[in-house]
């Protein structure tokens, strides 16, 4: 209501001279007065109620998403080879011990064969020793592999990751290579740190790839675990079959889908991967909605995310 008779005294000023002067009737002035006080009362309710929308249900959604992906020169020995990625927990005041305690127990039921997750575990490091004890109780047949975030780095990179290896039994892959054998076929997962706040908007590359890709042997294929998706066609072309990002969480606000179309959100401003599958030649993208929260604990047609790869020869 104040909006409107504002928009109102505003109109009354500009049009005063001319309403004076006979060039506009009184009449068509409150006519148009009224027409833009209805739109600006609409907008008005329709974006309350989808923040409100967005601050209670839209927070608690949550999507267990199931893929398939093709992967060039799997060994038969990794068909149907599961994994779970999870990503930007943010472990803190938006996510505590119980509501951790509950994702762990919902990816231990889709019996992984690994859990990959892809940074932003925390905001502050001092929350390390209260989360990661919980986040420990993540199973998997080969494990957890856990690559760093930039809100991991802005914490301390060196405090996170020595309060992971302290605390839990996984693997931080800090610009590393490491390989699972199933069988005695083998797959690569190649993991890079987050660049921190030199990794710009636009940055497409990152340093670590290229030397680890050339520490994987040709007839292994190996996937890619990077925080920001950026990199994504820089890993494809070094023979990356499969690349693991968040960071975006997909927008956290977003429009609701129409007829179809892809879902406009707001990680569109800061990346064109910003939520979803996406695929280069033989290469596989996937990018999670993540499960936690920057800012606000709010999200608007982005559910959070645990996504659960299968794996399958091309």
């Amino acid at each position: 209501f104040a909006v409107a008779e504002l928009v109102w005294a505003l109109v009354r000023l500009g049009a005063m001279p001319a309403v004076h002067a006979g060039l506009i009737p009184v009449a068509d002035v409150a006519r148009w007065y009224r027409g833009v006080a209805a739109v600006i009362d609409v907008g008005i309710a329709v974006i309350g109620g989808l923040l409100v929308y967005g601050y209670t249900i839209g927070r608690r959604a949550l999507a267990v998403t199931s893929l398939r992906v093709a992967i060039p020169g799997l060994p038969p020995a990794f068909t149907g080879f599961r994994i779970v990625h999870v990503s930007d927990l943010h472990i803190g005041r938006f996510l505590g011990a119980d509501e951790l305690q509950r994702h762990v127990e919902r990816v231990n039921a889709l019996d992984p064969d690994l859990v990959c997750i892809t940074g932003d575990l925390v905001d502050r490091a001092e929350t390390c020793a209260s989360g990661f004890p919980v986040l420990a109780g993540l199973r998997a047949r080969h494990g957890v592999l856990v690559t760093l975030g930039n809100h991991d780095v802005y914490a301390g990179a060196e405090a996170v990751t020595a309060a992971l290896l302290r605390h839990t039994p996984f693997t931080v892959l800090r610009n590393a290579v490491i390989e699972i054998a199933v069988d005695g076929a083998r797959l690569a997962v190649v993991g890079v740190d987050d660049l921190g706040r030199d990794w710009a908007r636009g940055v497409l590359e990152h340093p670590a790839l290229p030397p680890l890709a050339r520490r994987v042997a040709a007839s292994v294929p190996f996937i890619v675990l990077s925080h920001r998706p950026d990199c994504f066609r820089h890993a494809a072309e070094l023979g990356a079959r499969l690349v693991l990002s968040g960071h975006t969480h997909g927008g956290q606000l977003a429009l609701p889908p129409l007829l179809g179309r892809h879902v406009r959100n707001l990680a569109e401003f800061i990346t064109r991967y910003d939520r979803g599958v996406f695929r280069e030649g033989d290469a596989t993208l996937v990018v999670s909605n993540g499960l936690g929260f920057t800012g606000q604990r709010v999200r608007l047609f982005t559910p959070r995310e645990i996504g659960c790869i299968e794996l399958t020869p091309a």
